[in-house]
This record gives structure tokens, C-alpha cells and sequence, in this order.
């Protein structure tokens, strides 16, 4: 600690007497030279202690310093504690290490600002002006979403096949190895002995995996993956159907607002201003990128900024933390609880190490399972429209660091002074 010069008592600003036998007496705080017990700073310059953090042993320490990564970012992502996900002035994506190593992933990272989500290894991405959305493998970035694929095109010719009615559909499989999904099959009907022609969807960069039915058979197998047309003219061209077709409604990931994780599924949050009302979709379970828009949703009040995982621990359920403007949520089994009457106004949630979450609201930090506020005895913040949050360890103590920026928003919680009385009315005068 850096005292400087003694002022007098009554001046402005005076510091509280100095305890016995105390030498020191701080009368203005300049930062730290190694730690500080807080009773010794006094409340008062505790609450313009810069550039300074309180550790686990409740000790006020020097905090590191800020250090230029790169200039010219459009947005960035932190994926892990030694990688960090950033868009360049040429829509580039880069992999910054920690030692400054860069290497570059991908073009046409076009319509920042983005969203980001983490699931398991994988970083998805979405834009926030365009329909782009990205899925970040550790060792390669692709499309998010598969397109959906249309219905093959089916027709009579001459067989043996014998009169029934015949199914087909059809999806898309990425160059990796993803399959897309259908939201229809095809007909066709054969009065009497004949044959079927089958002709595949094409999209350029996509191969194309045709299902089959059996004769009067409402299941479709697997039968080929293949872009040319093809006869299907005997009962026998059905015996190589194999694995079932499993992404019958699955749709590509719809373009949100915000991005989360709930178990083994990823959230995509849609706001729809007319309504005031956010859907949440959820995708099929270990399939990020299937989405049953039609049965897998949940309609949440308002417009959602925050979806925070909370992993089941003890007696506790796994919970899906939600945050609107104006409320927070808590979905456990599938049952929907509100925990508080005030908002997350930002994209900011922290994993901490017991399981919990720690994310940012109108009354400072709060925690979940079980919902807890962390700093509303202690700090009423002033809200601003962007919010981040990154969890730090320094010198074998946690934080979390929440960076806002952008004009001030008024909070609900923030104490407000009554107006003046300019005017007295007595007996109707």
C-alpha cells in the first residue's frame, strides 16, 4: 500500500482516526504493493480501491493488468481457459493461444455481431444479421444446420412389383458425415403390378441418403445414398433396406437471440417483439443440430437474455436457468418456477466449480441451485446495455469479472429520490 501526505481532520475527504498504535493512517488510496488486510483500508476508500480484488482469504491483493490481444476484432469468444475464438477486420476466424499463436480457421465469418454457445467441445455460432451459423469442431468449422431436404420425386414404369402403396423421403449427409432432416416423404400408388422410378434431391455440396418403404409399409429404411435416379422394379430390390429414418421433422437450427445448453440438448431462444414472447427450442438430445420446432418448445413471457445450465447434483435437480428483461426462471423435471421479480439484462453466466452458475441481473451477481443473490448487500450496479462475463483465477483465488459497456439502462432495483413538494394546497385553494 502507497499512503500519501496526512490531511487535516475536518477537511473534506478526512480519513476515520487511526486505531492505537497504527501508524498509519491512509488518507488516500493509491493501489497495493502486496496485500492488505481490509479492516486497515477503512469502507471508505474500499469503495474506490482500483485496480485491486478481494481473495478467498479475504484479503484485498493487486490485480494483474489489462494486455492488448489483437486490434482490428469484430467479436470474440472465450472457448476455454487456454483458447480464444475471434473475428478479424476480414472476417477470418482465429484461434488465439495463450502464449499469442494464431491460426486461422475459416473465412466468410460475415454479419457480426455473433452468438456463441459451447457444447461439450463443439462452439456453435450464430450472426446477428444474417442467417449464417457455424459449428466449430476441434478440428474443423462447418455449417451448423443442414438444409432441409425435400422429398424424392417418384413415378410408375412397368415391374413386377405388386399393387400397394409405396413411401419414400429423403435427407441430406454433410462431407462429415451429418445428416440433415425431412419434414416430408413421397406417394405413389401402384393399381396393379409395375415398377417405381426414384429421383434424388440434388444441392450442391451435399450427398443425398434415399429412405423406402415396403409395399402398404408406413416405415422407411435406409436404402441408398446416391444422387441418381433410379428403378425399383421387383420385390427384391427392397431386401437391402437397413436402419430406419430418424430425423422425420427434424429442422435446421433456428436463428435466435440467444444460445444455451440444457443437458445433452442445445437451446435457441427466438424473440417475437409483436407478442413480447421468446420460444425456446430445444434440439433432439445428442443431435445439435435437429430441432423438432413443432414438439420440442417452450414459450417463456418477454424476451429472454440469459440461458445458464446447472448441472444435478445431491438433491438438487439439473436446471435451466432463464433470464428475461424483467424476470428469472427455473426450469427443473420440466416444471417452470420464477425465482425473481427482476431481470438479466445481459448475456453473461459463469460455471463455477461446485456446479452452480453464477450470472449477471439488475441486483448485481446471483447464483443458482438454489437461486441466491452474491452482491446485492453489498453493490447496486449500474446497468449498461452490453454485459460479459468470464470467470478468473489469480494467485490460487476465484472471481468472476463482469465487463459492461454501452449506455447506462436504469435498473428497477436502484433506489430513487422522491420528487419535491414546490406546492402546498390546503382546503382546495
Amino acid at each position: 500500500m502507497v499512503p500519501s501526505a496526512t490531511v487535516e481532520p475536518n477537511a473534506p475527504g478526512a480519513a476515520r482516526p487511526s486505531p492505537p498504535n497504527d501508524p498509519t493512517q491512509v488518507t488516500q488510496f493509491h493501489g497495493l504493493n502486496q496485500r492488505l488486510d481490509p479492516t486497515r483500508l477503512g469502507p471508505e476508500w474500499a469503495l474506490q480501491a482500483d485496480n485491486v480484488l478481494c481473495d478467498d482469504a479475504r484479503f484485498y491483493v493487486r490485480r494483474p493488468g489489462y494486455a492488448a490481444v489483437r486490434a482490428g476484432v469484430k467479436d470474440a469468444f472465450a472457448a476455454g481457459p487456454n483458447t480464444l475464438w475471434v473475428v478479424d477486420a476480414a472476417d477470418r476466424l482465429l484461434a488465439l493461444g495463450p502464449t499469442g499463436e494464431t491460426a486461422a480457421l475459416a473465412t466468410g465469418f460475415i454479419g457480426a455481431p455473433f452468438r456463441w454457445m459451447q457444447f461439450g467441445s463443439v462452439t456453435f455460432c450464430q450472426s446477428q444479421s444474417t442467417s449464417a451459423q457455424w459449428a466449430i469442431y476441434p478440428d474443423r468449422v462447418v455449417p451448423w444446420g443442414i438444409p432441409l431436404c425435400p422429398p424424392p420425386t417418384l413415378g410408375t414404369t412397368t415391374g413386377t412389383l405388386p399393387a400397394a402403396t409405396y413411401l419414400a423421403a429423403a435427407v441430406y449427409v454433410a462431407e462429415d458425415g451429418r445428416v440433415g432432416g425431412c419434414a416430408a416423404f413421397a406417394t405413389v400408388t401402384l393399381t396393379g403390378y409395375g415398377g417405381i422410378t426414384v429421383a434424388p434431391p440434388v444441392l450442391a455440396g451435399y450427398a443425398t441418403r434415399v429412405y423406402l418403404g415396403a409395399p402398404d409399409s408406413a416405415e422407411l429404411l435406409e436404402y441408398a445414398t446416391t444422387t441418381t435416379p433410379f428403378t425399383l422394379g421387383a420385390v427384391r430390390d427392397f431386401v437391402g433396406l437397413s436402419l430406419p429414418l430418424r430425423s422425420l421433422d427434424c429442422y435446421p437450427p433456428p436463428v435466435g437471440q440467444v444460445l444455451g445448453v440444457a443437458g445433452n440438448q442445445v437451446v435457441v431462444g427466438v424473440w417475437e417483439p409483436q407478442q413480447d414472447r421468446t420460444t425456446l427450442f430445444f434440439s433432439r438430445p445428442d443431435y445439435p443440430h435437429w430441432f423438432p420446432l413443432t414438439s420440442e418448445f417452450l414459450m417463456i413471457p418477454g424476451r429472454v437474455t440469459l440461458l445458464a445450465w446447472t448441472p444435478a447434483r445431491r438433491d438438487l435437480g439439473a436446471a435451466l436457468v432463464i433470464g428475461t428483461e424483467t424476470a428469472i426462471y427455473e426450469r427443473v423435471n420440466g416444471k417452470l418456477m420464477q425465482l425473481a421479480a427482476y431481470g438479466a439484462p445481459a448475456h453473461a453466466a459463469v460455471t463455477l466449480d461446485a456446479g452452480d452458475v453464477a450470472f449477471w441481473t439488475q441486483r448485481g451477481l446471483c447464483a443458482a441451485t438454489p437461486f441466491r443473490e452474491l452482491t446485492a448487500d453489498r453493490l447496486l450496479p449500474a446497468l449498461r446495455e452490453v454485459a460479459t462475463a468470464a470467470r478468473f483465477s489469480w494467485q490460487g483465488s476465484e472471481y468472476v469479472l463482469v465487463a459492461q459497456q454501452g449506455a447506462i439502462r436504469p435498473s428497477p432495483c436502484s433506489p430513487r429520490t422522491p420528487m419535491p413538494i414546490t406546492t402546498q394546497h390546503r382546503n382546495g385553494l
